[in-house]
């Protein structure tokens, strides 16, 4: 996110230094399609996404579907 006012209030509420992905070489602007791409990559390969860590959901699960013509 370029919003400098979210940024600051991330920092404040983790204590912890935050950033645009800028830093690391990655566009801000495009990461929403690299997570799009990256989602769909897991799902046609069925990888199932890391829910548990990030949601506390009961299970990891294969997110999607994929529907042929």
């Amino acid at each position: 996110s370029e919003n400098k006012t979210l940024l600051k209030r991330l920092e404040k509420a983790t204590n912890l230094p935050v950033s645009t992905t800028q830093k690391y070489g990655i566009n801000p602007h495009s990461l929403e399609a690299y997570m799009c791409a990256w989602l769909a990559e897991q799902r046609v390969n069925k990888t199932p996404i890391k829910l548990m860590q990030v949601t506390g959901a009961k299970k990891d699960s294969i997110l999607g579907g994929i529907w042929e013509a």
